[in-house]
């Protein structure tokens, strides 16, 4: 059950209901599109077949009032045979007559009985042929009564109406309740009303037949084609899916193995990329923080197992003041470096959490860098160092607190790191939106396989004279991650026996902003 939930939750689904939707729209479109031109075909033929009967019809009309003429003039002759006039003629039937020898005069008028037949014949013979197509016919008067209706014709069919503007001879379509019809004014007023009813005539049962063929492509069509599609999206998918699991996998501790890149072409190499480059980060972050823990173990355990062994001495060996001063003195030196290493970790730690983000400000740099070669200016004397001095002033956007940290570490090294008599430079100028710091010694310079680690925290150059000096290996991490987090950037330059050379690039504060 869950799993069919997460199905109908997934971007598989989704994407395949949107494609399904929208396929559907397609071929509804196409469906009543087809099924409207083949119903257009459908009743085009029909009125074609009805059409072909109307003058027939209109003729049924014709004989009908040209032998209601005949006998009209039939019964002149009979009831005044004194009349000599020549005959006139003035119907077709008249004319047969005429020609047959009847009605060449008075005295040659002969029954009607002998053309009725006739007429009746010619109608039947057209009627006939309807019945045996299936149409009906209704032949209406002027005053639209019905003059002739056939035997199948359904009931209440609606009389032509009067249309003046409507031209003779125009036949108009209509669609009646299972029927189709045609009506058509014909001469003298006249009309007539030709129809079929649509479950009997061929045309529109080959259209159902037509219609459900065209609904049985279509639904085959859409089945296919919405499974197919959701094949297509799933190989679509199945690179994603892969790298779900591979994630999952990941981030059950598998923080050394990287997604596989999929081809260069493939629209999904930027997230790989991106998220390999993300985990190497987060690998790089949990093994610094292993190592963190485990130097800040390391360190901690000296000052640690001297603090016991000078307490332990003081509590049970000590007898005079001396003795007891020197126990404290050593004391204090491990409190000291305890003090340096733990103060130095939460300044990484303020640095990592960005904490200090909400407390920046603008501030010139030239009375700091100059506060802070004054406090340590005993120190450099202390070593036999000489510090110089040459400044351009300039505003930046950061910390006090944490900017003299980088002038104090920077120069503390210098010093510690200098030779006998040694000298320091402090520089500093802007360009363009820049300014640029550079602490400078003349010291014994850093080998190359130690300058891309110098950066690194713990990491120390000289361990044993850290060591001796309290120096845990955090201040040149703790003026990287600083400057980084003023936006800036810093580098070395450094030949053995020569000296060192940091240059901190700083960016401008902008004060208009």
């Amino acid at each position: 059950m869950h799993s069919i939930t997460a199905y109908f939750n997934s971007i598989h689904w989704k994407i395949q209901l949107w494609y399904g939707v929208l396929l559907f729209s397609i071929i509804s479109a196409f469906l009543t599109f087809g099924i409207n031109s083949e119903i257009r075909i459908s009743k085009q033929k029909v009125d074609a077949d009805l059409t072909h009967y109307v003058p027939f019809l209109a003729n049924i009309i014709y004989n009908e009032l040209e032998y209601e003429s005949l006998r009209d003039y039939y019964h002149s002759l009979t009831q005044d045979p004194e009349n000599k006039e020549p005959i006139r003629v003035v119907t077709r039937w008249q004319l047969i007559a005429r020609k047959e020898g009847y009605l060449t005069s008075p005295d040659s008028v002969v029954s009607l009985e002998n053309f009725r037949p006739r007429i009746t014949r010619i109608n039947e013979e057209v009627i006939d042929e309807l019945l045996r197509n299936d149409m009906y016919a209704v032949l209406y008067n002027i005053d639209r009564s019905i003059r002739l209706k056939t035997e199948n014709a359904p009931e209440n069919i609606p009389a032509p109406r009067p249309s003046p503007d409507k031209p003779e001879s125009v036949a108009y379509a209509r669609d009646r309740a299972g029927y189709r019809e045609l009506e058509r004014k014909i001469n003298y007023g006249y009309a007539i009303v030709i129809g079929v009813k649509k479950s009997l005539n061929p045309h529109f049962i080959d259209l159902q037949s037509t219609i459900l063929r065209y609904i049985v492509y279509a639904v085959s069509f859409f089945i296919l084609a919405f499974f197919g599609g959701g094949w297509i999206i799933s190989r679509a998918l199945k690179p994603i899916n892969s790298i779900s699991r591979q994630v999952e996998k990941i981030s059950l501790g598998h923080l050394s193995e990287r997604i596989d890149v999929p081809a260069p072409d493939s629209e999904i190499k930027p997230l790989v990329s991106s998220l390999n480059s993300t985990f190497q980060r987060l690998e790089q972050s949990f093994e610094q923080q292993r190592l963190l823990v485990a130097d800040a173990s390391h360190e901690l355990r000296t000052p640690l197992t001297v603090l016991s062994t000078q307490v332990q001495l003081g509590l049970n060996d000590l007898d005079t003041v001396d003795e007891y001063r020197s126990v404290m003195q050593s004391c204090q030196t491990a409190i000291s470096r305890m003090t340096n290493l733990v103060e130095g970790m939460l300044t990484l730690a303020r640095i990592d959490s960005q904490v200090q983000d909400n407390a920046f400000t603008e501030f010139n740099i030239e009375p700091l860098i100059m506060e802070t070669v004054e406090v340590l200016r005993s120190l450099a004397d202390e070593n036999g160092v000489t510090v110089e001095v040459r400044l351009t002033d300039a505003k930046i956007k950061g910390t006090v607190g944490g900017f003299t940290s980088i002038i104090s570490n920077l120069l503390s090294n210098a010093i510690y790191y200098n030779k006998e008599n040694g000298k320091i430079n402090i520089t500093s100028y802007k360009e363009n939106q820049f300014v640029e710091i550079r602490v400078s010694d003349s010291g014994a310079g850093i080998p190359d396989h130690d300058q891309k680690h110098v950066f690194e925290r713990f990491y120390r150059v000289d361990k044993s004279r850290n060591r001796r000096s309290g120096f845990a290996g955090l201040g040149l991490s703790i003026v990287k991650e600083t400057v980084e987090s003023f936006g800036g950037a810093i580098t070395l330059k450094s030949e053995l026996d020569v000296g060192t050379e940091f240059r901190v690039r700083l960016p401008v504060a902008n004060s208009g902003s």
